[in-house]
């Protein structure tokens, strides 16, 4: 059995994007993640495994568990983009890259859930 080494990232020190999400997306057969509070900015956070992982051959749904303590744009945003209350023809001009996932996190999240990965 392989024995895991405890490691401990501190956002204030490490890149957690480069350091801590792109290496572990790079050896991962899925994408699940597990966040304390979450708010749209978070997107901003893993733009770039994010963007590997939807460039890759998985064909796995991400999973993302979050605190009940949205804010009441990204509840709203979430309940009408589910519901298909939020038209895709809108977003027409949202092309996926890096970037995009970095500034457009309303339509990032569009996306993601019109193609059913998240």
């Amino acid at each position: 059995m392989m024995a895991l080494k405890a490691v401990i990232f501190n956002p204030f020190e490490h890149n957690l994007a480069k350091e801590l999400f792109l290496p572990i997306i790079k050896n991962a057969i899925g994408y699940d993640c597990m966040i304390g509070y979450f708010n749209s900015s978070f997107f901003r956070a893993i733009a770039q495994s994010l963007f590997y992982y939807l460039q890759s051959d998985f064909n796995y749904r991400m999973h993302l568990i979050v605190s009940a303590n949205l804010s009441k744009e990204d509840i709203t945003t979430l309940i009408n983009l589910y519901e298909g209350n939020i038209h895709y023809e809108d977003m027409t001009g949202f092309i996926l890259n890096q970037d995009n996932l970095t500034q457009s996190t309303f339509y990032a999240r569009a996306y993601l859930i019109k193609l059913d990965k998240v």
